[in-house]
């Protein structure tokens, strides 16, 4: 079975299903599977965006962001979280949180994974001590201070060079000008870094231009890697795609789902849904390794700003984006907070509303 020729479909890459699959069966088997769930409704979201093109997140940072600004929620605003989250019915969604950030974190292993969190807080605005504690606890976050409203320019520099050095330099500019506003009051930062290595090799003599479907009806010659091996694959006829798995050394591994048709993407999307991975992913497991020519691109992903609010409020997250929201387990009052912006990298901003002055200061 040869495989290259695209729709190819990177989602995963191995920051949910490597990492949280390897996991259940035991203590984070629910976590898994909505994260899953999750991950695919906010996919399904996010390509309906206007001009998106490629696709590339991680759905475990994303789950620990949201999860820091889930500590603060009440009233409905929590509940519509938990709903969009799925995690409503799951006790304890912290602790499951922490412990999948400390598992990946502590995995001493032949490739690199790493997920690291951190509070930036305006200087001027008293945090909850609870809130504080809670979020260095379960996701190892302390809480850095800037002067957000005097040095707005300056605080963002300092945010990208902790994003530059938790990511060895892939992130460099996680902010940009004016993102940071005087009325910011927190950033909720979640920074993901990964360096592994295949478990077999693609053979630089054998990357050559091939031709590349996108959703353009002619194909583009680009560099494809390619080698033959043996391989784990599965073929889904619900999606009309098939779905291999490419190892890193250690436990880590790439899942590429490929369509039958160089037009089959939007099938798939139509079709997929995260419980369908999930059932996918545990028979793929259960099959054995066959021999199979895989080709890929050699890719770069560059400017991957896509801003979350609208599939995020599309999912249920209405009161975040509004005065009816309630973080008032952050700081402040009941209707004070509001989310700003949600980055695709990961980086929450929140702001202040001063409804007798009448203008806002934001949450970044």
């Amino acid at each position: 079975m040869a495989f290259g020729k695209l729709s190819v479909f990177f989602l995963y890459l191995i920051l949910l299903s490597a990492v949280l699959e390897s996991l259940d069966g035991g203590y984070f088997h629910s976590f898994s599977r909505v994260s899953n769930q999750f991950s695919a409704k906010l996919y399904n979201k996010i390509r309906t965006i206007p001009s998106t093109s490629n696709i590339f997140f991680s759905p475990l940072s994303i789950s620990a962001a949201l999860g820091m600004l889930e500590l603060g929620a009440r009233g409905n605003t929590k509940v519509q979280m938990d709903v969009a989250l799925e995690i409503e019915n799951i006790t304890n969604i912290q602790i499951n949180i922490s412990h999948v950030l400390a598992d990946t974190n502590g995995v001493t292993n032949s490739f690199t994974l790493r997920f690291t969190n951190r509070l930036f807080g305006d200087q001027g605005f008293s945090l909850n001590t609870s809130y504080i504690d809670d979020s260095l606890a379960y996701y190892g976050a302390p809480l850095g201070r800037c002067d957000f409203v005097n040095f707005p320019e300056e605080s963002r520099d300092e945010i990208n060079k902790w994003v530059k050095e938790q990511t060895e330099d892939k992130i460099k500019d996680l902010l940009e000008p004016g993102d940071i506003t005087p009325s910011t009051i927190l950033a909720l930062v979640s920074a993901v870094y990964f360096k592994g290595k295949w478990e077999s090799h693609f053979d630089q003599m054998q990357t050559k231009k091939r031709p590349f479907y996108t959703a353009n009806p002619r194909p583009t010659l680009v560099d494809m890697m390619t080698q033959t091996g043996l391989f784990r694959h599965i073929y889904n006829e619900k999606w009309q795609a098939s779905m291999i798995e490419i190892p890193y050394y250690g436990t880590a591994r790439m899942l590429i789902i490929l369509p039958d048709q160089h037009d089959g993407l939007s099938h798939f999307e139509s079709q997929f849904t995260g419980e369908e991975i999930h059932r996918l992913f545990h028979s793929m497991q259960e099959s054995t390794h066959s021999i199979s020519t895989v080709s890929i691109p050699r890719f770069v992903l560059k400017n991957m700003r896509i801003d979350l609010k609208e599939p995020l409020k599309s999912l249920g997250m209405t009161d975040l984006f509004s005065s009816n929201a309630d973080l008032s387990g952050i700081g402040g009052t009941p209707g004070e907070l509001q989310l700003s912006k949600v980055g695709l990298q990961m980086v929450l901003m929140i702001y202040r509303k001063f409804s007798h002055l009448n203008l806002n200061r934001a949450i970044s």
